[in-house]
């Protein structure tokens, strides 16, 4: 399954920067998704590079104060899973899409945070 067909915002860096067995996993997932669960499911960040990650990471140290409290909502440049090609944001357009992620994902080999 193309994965870009669900990915909003941004290139397609952020899928094809994935690293090939989690983007199978998700793949899969979504493929076996019902149409009305994938028409309320969107990828909202993928593969991030540590340039984008270090942005990230400069964001939330002004928005929350101190490295601690960024620390719970970004991860520092190189740390981040997304660097490593290992993590995607979703966006559920409706809690049956929230549940239905949730309640599958394990069977893929995913998990949250994913």
């Amino acid at each position: 399954m193309d994965l870009t067909q669900f990915l909003v915002g941004h290139g397609p860096e952020h899928i094809t920067g994935l690293q090939e067995a989690f983007r199978g996993s998700l793949a899969e997932l979504f493929a076996a998704a019902p149409p009305e669960i994938q028409q309320n499911l969107k990828i909202i960040s993928g593969h991030r590079s540590v340039e984008r990650q270090g942005q990230l990471w400069e964001q939330a140290l002004k928005k929350y104060g101190s490295p601690a409290a960024a620390r719970k909502w970004v991860a520092p440049p190189g740390r981040s899973q997304h660097n490593h090609g290992n993590a995607a944001d979703l966006r559920f357009l409706n809690n049956a899409a929230r549940e239905w992620v949730h309640q599958n994902a394990g069977t893929y080999g995913l998990n949250f945070p994913l």
